[in-house]
């Protein structure tokens, strides 16, 4: 039998299942060469892959199956991958002629005849014979040269065992050496291959293939079965020929692709030619002809990466910035469905991950520009000493000032790549959480990894808040039960990648920290970064730091030798090599937090000046008093608390600080001489009058990580994406006059609120802010009035303001002012007047749809109302505010759907209670359905009322139709269960009236609702096993075990016992009544799942043919009743010293009375 017939998976899995059972060496090494050869003959490669690494984890010390590895890697194209097993092979076994003549072939194929050709006569060095390495040797020996050596074909063995060696020889040379076809076709003709063979018919089609047009080429691709190697080699001749001429070739292959548009292969080619004419027109600057080529690749192959990444790279050569974000952006979320979709292997995750790095690489060091300076967020500066110039990486102030942008950029997009980076790693503890030495590392390593995650959410909402979800639970996974090590293995290249990227990040960061002013009115930005300081700091190594700068002494300029000397300095190090321990690598993180902390409140207190208010001087020093907790030993942290708190005339406090500074300085401080000015002036303070005392407060900066902040504030850090929380909040704080903090929560609102509807919510917010500002400078009352709710109010106030020159914050608060008033021709010109003077864009997602259309708004508001109302139980005040707008509104039919809801609403409290529910009252609309609308509200049966309301709404409203239909999906369940609960309750009355049979009947006609509810199924499987329909009752719990409620597992785990409990009562009412030969069909059924259920079967085995024996005994058969006897007391023996431990008296004492009982048999007594 040719090995390609046989059937590789059933014989792998027959294998595996013998191994299993048998455990042999001869079962394993059975198995592990039947999965090494799988793999040459599978056409998926994942399957190919993991059954050459199957085998090679069977059998580890056999070469011949990292071999086959190999061999699956060239055949299905991973040159590198085969290469890279091939040298990791033992030097003994790396010179044996087969894995020589593998390796050539692999070297061959990634284009280096000569180097394959010197590799093959390594091989025939060793082994003259090796058929293999001569016809590679000659192959690549004739690849090498344009023309002649012909003759070296005369060398090579001839016969039938050759002739598919030949055959790939012959057809080769015909495709690399057109000017010899006519010399290769003279060897074929002199019989080199025999004659009518499966080979000879091969090399003669390729022959003639080779020198055949393009459109002969095509008719020969066509003429074969689709999918067929044929098929593909015909494509790839046609592809080869047309190389040169990308445009040819696509006029070419769309024309044969119209003709067979089913076909995979075709498709394929006609992409691969569409790629090389959109390269060549980038190459002669035409993008726009390229970009046209990529979208007809991606409308093709609308799942391959690459021509999302060639479309973003186009829209970035042509300057178009925000279509090419919008490609970029994109590219990340086709990247991110592959992840979820389980396409997440190494090679994948560094592909999703290299768009990240490259925009990370963007943002951080960019070139100058003329029109706005410096971009990144760092930049190189000179340095001169002597005639030397060396260059350092410092902090682009002036950059992240002009566009904070782009250092969120920076962190999000180097996060993203770092999960991913880590995500390549695989799920090996050791790799993926870089050999953690400790549990407790191990797991602040995952947390830290799971922190980074959330950046992925932030660059794409959706698919990247669920791609967090599955990589947090695999590094949370990877931490669990880490045990303590000793020792640390060398890390590979791949692993070191990832520290060395992890080092870049953390030397930044600390960077960042210790020389970045952050802008106090850029608090989210500020957040992000101090997150991910956190979340990196775990990740950190100083061993690789060592090694890594005594690498790069003369490479690009790094921040890896600034957090080297931060290390040294706040540690007092002096030793050559770092080695640091957990507290010491904790402190630098704290530092480092610190410091940044530090920085907000210098540059708020130095920008201020003296117009900081006392309010928020007491939240400037709750920042330093968590900056503290980081870092106790920060001299500068104490200056800052003793200068703000010597101005908010906090005395006492301030003295302590003071005390704390001297305590931590040590000689020349800079800061000393400005510490004496404080105390100076402390001291005239002190003169005048008694200090105050802090009540503690929250500033513009206050942090989600402060316990002493407001109820709202800390509400938030359990809740940090409520936009409800949000809202109040920033109201509260603009009522108290403080609008830098207001402005600032609502930054973090747009930061952290990433939902699509939140997003909506959070821009509404921050304009709404905008324009009360405005309002409340004018109109302080005007502008409370409108945050208690009361907007209407707010409308005198608003029209003394005039409109011709306002902002467009203040006329969106207008429009939504009048709106509330009911004025909505007003209200639409106000918003359309915002629109047009709207200056960012961010707004303009808010903006525009109310300036188009006005009554969306007050739909909203309305449902908003109605919202409210139901929430409190007022049905009738929902019903009435729907009425009136019903009857105002030019568009009601997009009310019809709150009508159904909320009649919905008001039904479900009544049930079981006997009420009828509120209805609606008369609504009056001019509408060309107001007769269907009638007829809906006149029907006395609430859910009928309901169901031709969404109908009516659905109908009238397409964009409605899909919310009514779902309301009548949820009547219908409400039906269901109504139902179900009904005939539950009538079968729980007849089952414990002992009426089982009527019990089942009213769970009998449930449909495939009943089949869905844990209750009914487990009442039917618990009436079924009373009635003893065991079979049916395992049919019953089938059904209840996939489903997901608690209810149904945890009756599923407890059925088997009561199933068993069960059985046991029917046989012993069948011992009861002598059917003796029942009982024991029924017993030898039973499985017991628990120790104590062995025991209870033993017993009632031993009990049925003790209890037949004696009947036996008693009808006179003596023999009969010994043999029962005996056998019952084989049962009970069986399981006598269980039965002790348990204290099972039953089997005891028969046991007992079956010792005494067989004596007087076997002696005849009665």
């Amino acid at each position: 039998m040719e090995l390609e017939q046989i059937n590789w998976s059933a014989a792998a899995v027959e294998l595996a299942d013998e191994h299993r059972r048998t455990g042999t060496p001869q079962a394993r090494r059975a198995l592990a060469a039947v999965s090494s050869l799988r793999g040459r003959f599978s056409d998926d490669f994942t399957v190919a892959t993991a059954s050459a690494t199957a085998a090679i984890q069977l059998e580890p010390l056999d070469p011949i199956h990292r071999v086959r590895d190999a061999l699956v890697r060239l055949r299905f194209g991973d040159i590198d991958g085969a290469l890279e097993r091939l040298d990791a092979l033992h030097e003994g076994v790396a010179d044996l002629p087969l894995v020589l003549v593998v390796k050539a072939l692999a070297i061959a194929r990634r284009g280096e005849p000569r180097t394959a050709r010197n590799i093959a006569d390594r091989a025939l060095q060793v082994d003259a014979r090796h058929v293999g390495a001569k016809f590679l040797h000659t192959e690549t020996n004739l690849t090498a040269t344009t023309k002649g050596g012909l003759d070296k074909l005369a060398e090579l063995p001839k016969g039938a065992a050759y002739d598919a060696a030949w055959a790939d020889l012959l057809a080769k040379l015909s495709i690399v050496r057109p000017g010899d076809h006519k010399a290769v076709a003279q060897h074929l003709e002199r019989g080199v291959i025999s004659k009518g063979s499966r080979a000879d018919t091969l090399a003669r089609t390729v022959i003639t293939w080779s020198g055949a047009t393009a459109k002969e080429l095509a008719g020969a691709a066509e003429a074969q079965l689709p999918g067929s190697r044929a098929e593909q080699l015909a494509l790839g001749l046609l592809t080869h020929k047309l190389g040169g001429e990308p445009a040819t070739a696509v006029a070419v292959l769309r024309a044969l692709f119209s003709r067979a548009p089913d076909r995979p292969a075709v498709r394929r080619a006609l992409v691969a030619a569409l790629t090389r004419l959109a390269v060549e027109e980038a190459g002669a600057e035409k993008y726009s002809a390229a970009l046209r080529a990529v979208q007809i690749c991606i409308e093709l192959e609308p799942h391959e990466a690459v021509h999302h990444q060639n479309r973003a790279a186009l829209f970035t050569l042509l300057g178009e910035h925000e279509s090419a974000l919008d490609a970029w952006a994109e590219l990340d979320r086709h990247h991110y469905r592959l992840a979820l979709l389980g396409k997440l292997d190494a090679a994948s995750a560094r592909r999703y991950g290299a768009p990240h790095r490259m925009f990370s690489q963007a943002a951080r060091l960019a070139a100058r520009t003329a029109s706005s300076g410096t971009a990144g967020i760092f930049i190189l500066e000179e340095r001169k000493e002597g005639s030397n110039t060396e260059r350092e990486l410092a902090v682009n102030q002036e950059g992240i000032d002009r566009d904070p942008e782009q250092l969120r950029q920076w962190l999000h997009h180097t996060r993203a790549a770092l999960v991913f980076g880590f995500a390549a790693l695989g799920t090996s503890r050791d790799r993926v959480l870089l050999a953690p030495p400790t549990p407790a590392v191990a797991e602040a390593r995952a947390e830290g990894l799971c922190a980074l995650t959330q950046s992925l959410a932030v660059l794409v909402p959706d698919e990247g808040r669920r791609l967090a979800d599955k990589l947090t639970a695999r590094f949370r996974a990877a931490a669990a039960n880490a045990p303590m090590r000793y020792t640390v293995a060398k890390p590979d290249a791949e692993v070191l990648g990832v520290h060395r990227h992890v080092l870049e990040t953390y030397a930044e960061l600390a960077l960042l920290c210790l020389r970045w002013e952050p802008d106090p009115s850029r608090r989210a930005v500020f957040d992000e970064v101090l997150d991910t300081v956190r979340a990196v700091a775990p990740l950190f190594d100083e061993h690789v730091l060592t090694a890594t700068l005594a690498e790069d002494r003369d490479g690009t300029p790094t921040a890896l030798g600034f957090l080297a000397q931060v290390i040294r300095v706040v540690l007092e190090i002096r030793e050559r090599e770092l080695v640091l321990d957990p507290i010491q690598r904790k402190r630098i993180g704290g530092v480092l937090t610190s410091s940044l902390r530090v920085s907000l409140v210098e540059r708020r207190a130095v920008e201020a000046k003296a117009d900081l208010s006392k309010h928020e001087i007491e939240g400037l020093v709750d920042q330093l008093d968590l900056a503290r907790k980081d870092d106790p030993e920060s001299a500068r942290l104490e200056y800052w608390a003793a200068h703000l708190l010597m101005v908010g005339d906090f005395l006492d406090e301030a003295v302590e600080a003071i005390a704390r500074f001297h305590e931590i300085a040590k000689g020349e401080h800079p800061l000393a001489s400005r510490i004496e000015r404080v105390q100076e002036v402390l001291d005239e303070k002190k003169q005048h009058g008694k200090g105050k005392q802090r009540v503690g407060g929250a500033g513009p900066i206050a942090n989600a990580d402060d316990r002493d902040v407001a109820q709202r504030e800390a509400e938030l850090e359990a809740q940090p994406t409520s936009m409800q929380l949000y809202t109040e909040l920033c109201h509260t704080l603009a009522l108290a006059d403080r609008w830098r903090d207001a402005h600032a929560w609502a930054g973090r609102a747009l930061a952290r609120c990433l939902t699509p509807a939140g997003q909506v919510r959070a821009r509404e917010l921050s304009l709404e802010l905008l324009g009360l500002e405005i309002l409340g400078a004018k109109d302080p009352g005007a502008m409370a009035s409108y945050i208690a709710g009361a907007r209407a109010s707010a409308v005198p106030a608003l029209e003394k303001i005039d409109s011709g020159d306002s902002e467009a914050a203040l006329e969106y608060v207008r429009g939504l002012s009048l709106l509330a008033a009911d004025r909505r021709k007003e209200a639409q010109r106000a918003f359309a007047l915002a629109l047009e003077r709207c200056t960012r864009g961010i707004y303009l997602a808010v903006l525009r749809p109310l300036a188009q259309d006005v009554e969306t708004a007050v739909l909203e508001a309305a449902k908003k109302d109605v919202d409210n109302a139901l929430a409190d139980g007022r049905f009738r005040d929902a019903f009435e505010r729907i009425a009136e707008r019903m009857s105002t509104v030019a568009r009601p039919e997009p009310y019809l759907l709150e009508l159904a809801r909320s009649q919905l609403s008001a039904l479900l409290p009544t049930i079981g209670t006997g009420d009828a529910p509120i209805g609606p009252p008369p609504i009056h609309v001019d509408a060309a359905w107001r007769l269907d609308l009638a007829k809906a509200l006149e029907l006395r049966d609430v859910p009928a009322r309901i169901r031709a309301l969404a109908a009516l709404a659905g109908r009238v409203h397409e964009a409605s139709a899909r919310d009514a239909a779902g309301l009548v999906r949820k009547l219908d369940d409400l039906d269901e269960q109504l139902a179900l609960a009904a005939a539950l309750d009538e079968s729980t009355k007849r089952a414990a009236a002992g009426d089982y049979t009527g019990a089942l009947t009213h769970l009998g006609d449930l449909g495939p609702a009943g089949d869905r509810s844990a209750r009914v199924l487990r009442q039917r499987s618990i009436v079924l096993l009373r009635l003893e329909q065991f079979d049916d009752a395992d049919a019953e719990i089938a059904k209840l075990a996939v489903l997901p409620e608690p209810l149904a597992r945890e009756f599923a785990a407890r059925y088997p016992g009561l199933k068993f409990r069960q059985q046991i009562a029917s046989a012993s009412a069948l011992v009861r009544n002598k059917e003796f030969a029942h009982a024991r069909t029924l017993l030898a059924t039973l499985v017991p799942a628990a120790a104590d259920q062995e025991v209870e079967l033993a017993y009632c085995r031993g009990y049925c043919a003790a209890a037949e024996g004696y009947r036996a005994h008693a009808d006179g058969d003596r023999s009969a009743a010994r043999t029962l006897l005996f056998e019952a007391l084989g049962f009970v023996e069986s399981r006598l010293g269980e039965a002790r431990t348990l204290k099972h008296e039953r089997l005891l004492e028969l046991y007992t009375k079956l010792e005494a009982d067989i004596g007087l048999v076997e002696g005849g007594g009665a």
